[in-house]
C-alpha cells in the first residue's frame, strides 16, 4: 500500500487565505484610526473613553476563548467550532 502523495507543495495553500485576510482586513485596518477621531470628535468621548471602547474586542477575546475551548474539546467538534 503506498502512502497517500501530498496536494502541491507546502505553502501553496496557505497563499490564498493570506490573501483573503490581507484585502478583507484592509478596509477594517484603515478604518481604524478615524474611527477614533469619530469617537472622539462626533460621539464627544473622551481618551479614557475611546481606549475603553477599544480595549473590549481583546478583553472579550481574552475571557472568551479558554471558555470556547473548552466546549471544543468536550463536544469533539473542533474543526466545526474553529469555522
Amino acid at each position: 500500500m503506498e502512502a497517500p502523495r501530498p496536494l502541491g507543495r507546502p505553502g501553496e495553500a496557505r497563499l490564498p487565505l493570506a490573501a483573503y485576510w490581507a484585502l478583507g482586513m484592509a478596509a477594517v485596518r484603515l478604518s481604524l484610526p478615524y474611527l477614533a477621531l469619530y469617537l472622539r470628535e462626533n460621539a464627544q468621548l473622551s481618551g479614557a473613553e475611546v481606549g475603553a471602547v477599544f480595549a473590549v474586542m481583546p478583553a472579550v477575546g481574552i475571557l472568551v476563548q479558554p471558555i470556547w475551548g473548552v466546549l471544543a474539546d468536550r463536544s469533539g467538534l473542533r474543526a466545526r467550532s474553529l469555522v
